[in-house]
Parts: C-alpha cells; sequence; structure tokens
C-alpha cells in the first residue's frame, strides 16, 4: 500500500539522520509522523525509556483511537499500556488493559490480570468473574481451555471437552486421573464417530492410530473390546477390516 510504501521510505530517512547525529531533526521527523504504526512505537519506546510515562500511555491511547479498525495494532498498543501501569504501579489501569488482552486470547496478560490480584482475591471472585466472561468471548476457543487447564479447574475442562470432544485429545493428560470413566466413555464415543464417518483407508488408518492410543492409556483389554465392537459394526469395509487386522 502507500502507506506502507511511505512509511519504509520514513523509515529509511530516519535512520539516515540517527546514523548522521543529527538527533534534533531525527526527533523532529519521528514526531511528525506518529500516525505511523512503527513511528508511534518508536516514539512509545522512547518515552518509556526517558520515563515520560504520561506521554507515551498518551500516545499508546491515541494509537487505540486511530487504528481501532486494526486489532493488532490495537494489541500492540494496550500491551505497551500494561508494561506503563506496570512500571507507574497504576492497579486499576493495569488490571483493566490486561483483562481486555486476556479477553482477546492474550495468555500473557491473562497472567499479568491474575497476577494483579492476591491469592485470596483470586480465589474469591477473580477468577470467577474473569472464567465466565472469557468463555462467553466468541475468539476464546483455544484461551479458554487453556486457562482452565492452567487454573486446575478440571470439572471445567472435562465439560468443555464433552462440547467439543476432539479436544479431549488435547487435554486427556490433564483429566484422565480425576476423571477416569467419563474420559473413558469420550474416547469411545470419539473413536465410534470417527469410524461412522470414515469412508477411505486412510481414515481408517487414523481411526486404528486412535485406537491404539486409547490401548495405552485405558488399557489392553478395553482397546481389545472397542476393537471387536468396530471389527462387528463394520462387515461390508474391508479397507477398514484389513487395517483393523494391523492392530490386533
Amino acid at each position: 500500500s502507500k502507506r506502507y510504501e511511505l512509511e519504509q521510505v520514513l523509515l529509511l530517512r530516519l535512520s539516515l539522520l540517527e546514523y548522521a547525529g543529527e538527533t534534533a531533526r531525527a526527533k523532529e521527523l519521528l514526531y511528525s509522523h506518529l500516525d505511523l504504526p512503527n513511528f508511534r512505537k518508536r516514539a512509545i519506546e522512547e518515552e518509556i525509556k526517558q520515563k515520560n510515562y504520561s506521554f507515551a500511555l498518551r500516545l499508546c491511547q491515541k494509537g487505540v483511537e486511530l487504528d481501532h479498525e486494526y486489532a493488532g495494532l490495537v494489541h500492540n498498543w494496550k500491551q505497551y499500556m500494561v508494561e506503563i501501569y506496570r512500571r507507574t504501579e497504576d492497579l486499576a489501569g493495569l488490571r483493566n488493559v490486561s483483562r481486555s488482552l486476556a479477553l482477546c486470547g492474550d495468555l500473557d496478560a491473562y497472567r499479568e490480570y491474575k497476577q494483579s490480584f492476591s491469592p485470596e482475591e483470586w480465589e474469591g471472585q477473580g477468577k470467577k468473574n474473569f472464567l465466565t466472561n472469557l468463555q462467553n468471548q466468541p475468539w476464546s476457543f483455544n484461551t479458554y481451555p487453556e486457562v482452565l487447564k492452567l487454573e486446575g479447574e478440571a470439572s471445567l475442562l472435562l465439560a468443555y471437552c464433552q462440547k467439543f470432544p476432539r479436544e479431549l485429545l488435547r487435554y486427556l493428560p490433564d483429566l484422565v486421573e480425576a476423571y477416569p470413566d467419563e474420559t473413558d466413555q469420550l474416547y469411545r464415543s470419539l473413536i465410534l464417530e470417527d469410524a461412522r464417518l470414515a469412508s477411505d483407508r486412510k481414515q481408517y488408518q487414523k481411526v486404528c492410530k486412535l485406537l491404539l492410543s486409547y490401548g495405552k492409556t485405558f488399557g489392553r483389554s478395553k482397546q481389545d473390546d472397542l476393537w471387536e465392537e468396530l471389527r462387528a459394526g463394520y462387515p461390508r469395509r474391508p479397507a477398514f477390516q484389513d487395517e483393523l487386522g494391523k492392530v490386533r
């Protein structure tokens, strides 16, 4: 885009001025083009370095306002805001912005947000409120279960896997000890459903691979029982029968 091309030309000019030691002209160029993301980024970093936190914060807030249509840029400006609030020990600001980032899927921001609470506050209402809000975010599909895992919320993680069964393959180690029967049934159901939908040898091989994995977790006896069920259930699928024969 023309904006990107302009930014690259101006960045080159800025580098040449800095290399030549023309500090004043370089600063004037930098602060004359704060509408360009890399220039705003450089300015924010310079103000933070000089401990001009109020001005750095205003630069971030203006960036959020100007770039509201660009989620990635807004995320960057808010990350700088978190750093500024941390340095200035502004607890309210830190919580507000880190929570906003965390609800958009930033796990580092989640940790920052959690650390702003005492253990008692977090276990009281902080965690519950945050998880409820996170669960309702449309873009939290990957973040929500990860936070449940980090928080040791096995019952909620199980409920999540029951809603999205394939996620069990990712979180089985975190659930099987506390919920052996539920995870066994969920895994069996997943394999049976995959077998029902499979229609070629490659898919049959995937089912058999899952069957072996199931056996490693829940034991050879249960694997054999499920193998028999699959063998008896699909007598007219010779390729599937052949693949099952290889994992007996």
